[in-house]
This record gives C-alpha cells, structure tokens and sequence, in this order.
C-alpha cells in the first residue's frame, strides 16, 4: 500500500512537473509567435526604407544627368565666343606682350575634382558590393532562423506526444538548445540590417555630393 502511494505521489509530482513544463512552452510559444510578428514588421519597414531609398538614388541620378546636360549647354555657348575672341587678340599685333585673358577652364582643377569624384564613385561601388553580400548573409540567416522555427515546433509537438520522462527531458533539452541558436540568429539578423540601413543611408550622402559636385564645377561629367 505505501508502494503504491509513492508511485501515486511521484506520478502527481510528474503531471504536475508536465504541466509547469507545458505551460513555460506555451508562454514561450506565444512569445515566440509574437517576436517573429515583430521581425517581420521590421523587415516590412526596411523593404519599405530600401524602396524610398532607391527612389530618391534614382530621382538623384536623373536630376544630375539634366544638370550636366544644361551645363554642358552652357558651356558650349560660353566657350565658343570666348574662342573666337582670343583667337582675334591673337592675331593683332597691339596685343602682344599683354597678359592672356582668364581661362574659364581649368584642366588641372577639373582633374583634380575627377580624381575626388573617381574615388567617391570606386567607394559607392565598393559600398555596393557590401551591401550585396550583407543581404546575402541576411538571406540565409532568415532561412537558418525559419527552420529553427519549424524545429521548435517539431519538438513541442513531440514532447506532448512522449511519456518516456527521460525522452521528455531529452526532447526539452533539444528545444532549450534551438532556443538559444535562435537567439543568436536573431541577433545576427539585426545587426546585418542595422548594417545595411547604414551603408544605404551613406550611398544617399555621397551621390547627393556627388551631384553638387559635378553641377557646380564638372557639368560635364555624369554618372551613368
């Protein structure tokens, strides 16, 4: 008889071990489901940055193309009487010994503002190819965080179903461990989309200098 009331007493310590157990994992489930809504938000939000962000790129490189055009217009015209005014002072005799007229072009500035505006663009490039790989990174963290997801699940399933107490504490252990990757990957996704929001957000700076630039002293120059 006292037998039996010990294994009555240890199988109500179990049920009630099971249910504290079942309860954590639901709580823990809820809060899961809840964390991947907010990710997902999240990840709504930086399509919706990375769109308005590709838009303004765009709007940017079509006002610098016809910024160029009305320079090189401008230049066109001013340069044509200016020709033909040196190519005269040249020719008449009262005019030798007098100093030149003021060039209005500069090779040796133009160059210089070129060689900044090379490097400006071989960063954006470089920039760009980082972006590429972070989203790449990014993708296959999404993924890795999506089938630790369906793992976790899995294994709730299976610790309802098994009665085993060992296989139950094995079981539990396992989706402790997914927990924690998944904790992890978490944090390596906000990090990597933190990095590119950054990164895109310099790209805007540079080509908005970029286009200055090239209005204010290479008009002619364009991006392609």
């Amino acid at each position: 008889m006292k037998k039996i009331k010990e294994e009555m007493k240890r199988a109500q310590q179990q049920q009630s071990s099971n249910a504290k157990r079942l309860a954590a994992m639901d709580k823990e489930a809820r809060r899961r489901d809840n964390l991947i809504r907010q990710l997902e938000n999240k990840d709504r939000q930086r399509e919706q940055f990375m769109k308005r962000t590709n838009e303004e790129i765009n709007r940017l490189r079509k006002a610098q193309k016809e910024q160029a055009r009305q320079a090189r217009s401008a230049a066109s015209s001013r340069m044509t009487p200016m020709r033909t005014a040196q190519s005269r002072m040249a020719r008449t005799p009262a005019n030798r010994g007098q100093p030149s007229p003021e060039v209005a072009f500069s090779p040796k500035q133009a160059k210089m503002k070129w060689t900044f505006i090379e490097k400006r663009l071989n960063r954006l490039v470089t920039q760009k190819q980082t972006v590429g790989k972070m989203e790449e990174e990014l993708g296959r963290q999404l993924e890795e965080r999506t089938r630790l997801v369906d793992e976790i699940t899995t294994l709730e399933r299976r610790f309802v179903q098994v009665q085993d107490v060992q296989e139950r504490e094995a079981v539990a252990d396992q989706i402790d461990g997914c927990h924690l990757k998944l904790n992890y990957v978490q944090d390596q996704i906000t990090e990597i989309q933190t990095a590119i929001v950054d990164v895109d957000g310099s790209k805007v700076r540079a080509r908005s200098l970029l286009g200055f630039l090239m209005f204010r002293g290479l008009g002619f120059f364009a991006l392609g």
